[in-house]
């Protein structure tokens, strides 16, 4: 890692492609004009609660790497996002440039979201059309039907949500979609 930037990004310049919904997919920025992937380089949680906020999909259920919805051909931002997961959009996060060999194709972030926020219901949120995205939840690993591991499952692959940040509201949409 070599510098550390704040703005790296023009504002409202985010987009998840590849995941068949908006609120699920590989992370896409234009940078200085050119539609590029972010590197998975150090991506987690917070970095994708702020691409989900900026999109209006409430909060990340996971943080995908390594081309999880599928490997790219276009240009990969050599870039580690480091955000606190308070910040509104990902140009406010702070970055740090990267050496190239940290970065490749095959080395795409991407984010799974758990819906968007309800105009006529503030502060109510909801899964959004899960199953037009082709995602599934389901609970692993539990003494029951209603206990266990949550995990997202995505063209077969099925991936555990990470307990970081998780909080009740994310519970309360999972056992919903449930």
């Amino acid at each position: 890692a070599l510098q550390s930037q704040r703005r790296a990004l023009p504002a409202k310049q985010t987009r998840l492609v590849d995941g068949g919904h908006r609120c699920a997919g590989t992370v896409e920025v234009s940078y200085h004009g050119v539609r590029m992937t972010v590197c998975d380089y150090g991506w987690d949680l917070h970095d994708a609660h702020v691409v989900c906020r900026e999109l209006g999909c409430f909060e990340a259920l996971n943080a995908t790497v390594s081309a999880h919805f599928g490997e790219r051909t276009d240009s990969i931002l050599n870039r580690e996002f480091q955000c606190t997961g308070e910040e509104s959009l990902l140009a406010d996060c702070t970055s740090v440039f990267l050496e190239d060999n940290y970065c490749s194709l095959g080395k795409e972030a991407g984010v799974i979201c758990s819906g968007t926020g309800s105009a006529h219901f503030p502060g109510a949120y909801r899964m959004e059309s899960s199953k037009e995205a082709g995602l599934t939840v389901h609970l692993a690993g539990g003494a029951g039907p209603c206990s266990g591991r949550v995990e997202v499952g995505y063209r077969g692959d099925w991936t555990p949500v990470s307990d970081q940040n998780f909080t009740s509201p994310t519970a309360q949409v999972i056992c919903a979609e449930l």
